[in-house]
């Protein structure tokens, strides 16, 4: 995991940096290429069978545009109650076929929408009475249910939700939730 995130750290400079993309899903494939070659691998190789999951985003405060792009981490919006959800595609960074490319969505935001990118490490969790994962329809009825709240608020309850779920099972990845209100 750490030599991956080394990988990634300097791969998204050099993209962004070196290579001046500015757009989510030119930075992603010129991540995995990098993260490819950094791992110097090949199709026969099983050096590492991990890959690097995120999202990227890219947000025009003036005009409310908002670019995505993901590698197995989806973006959602909830929007008037509604929550909407942009798929990322399903390959990681580091461990996919170099001529699979990520896609761009771009998606024009209003005032009042939510949105929120995620690792996988709270519906991975395992918890509950019968020591299951939290699973991503609950965690999608949860974000919808704080979605209105200040931020602050729901993430003391999104926090509090998986404490309680959680309950005595050790935790057994990062989690993490980034959410932004369009206001």
């Amino acid at each position: 995991g750490a030599f991956m995130s080394l990988v990634g750290f300097n791969g998204l400079n050099q993209a962004v940096k070196e290579h001046n993309f500015d757009h989510p899903d030119l930075i992603l494939n010129d991540l995995n290429m990098s993260a490819i070659e950094s791992l110097n691998r090949d199709r026969s190789s099983d050096f590492i069978r991990d890959g690097m999951d995120l999202a990227i985003c890219k947000l025009n405060t003036k005009t409310y545009s908002l670019e995505y792009s993901g590698a197995k981490n989806p973006l959602y919006l909830i929007r008037n109650g509604k929550l909407i959800t942009y798929n990322a595609d399903k390959f990681s960074i580091g461990e996919s076929d170099i001529s699979l490319k990520f896609k761009r969505n771009t998606i024009q935001l209003e005032k009042g929408d939510m949105i929120y990118l995620f690792t996988d490490g709270y519906v991975d969790q395992f918890g509950g009475e019968f020591g299951k994962k939290f699973k991503y329809n609950p965690f999608r009825k949860l974000l919808l249910s704080v979605a209105e709240l200040p931020v602050d608020e729901q993430h003391e309850l999104i926090y509090e939700t998986i404490v309680k779920w959680q309950g005595g099972f050790e935790q057994l990845d990062d989690i993490l939730i980034f959410g932004v209100k369009i206001s």
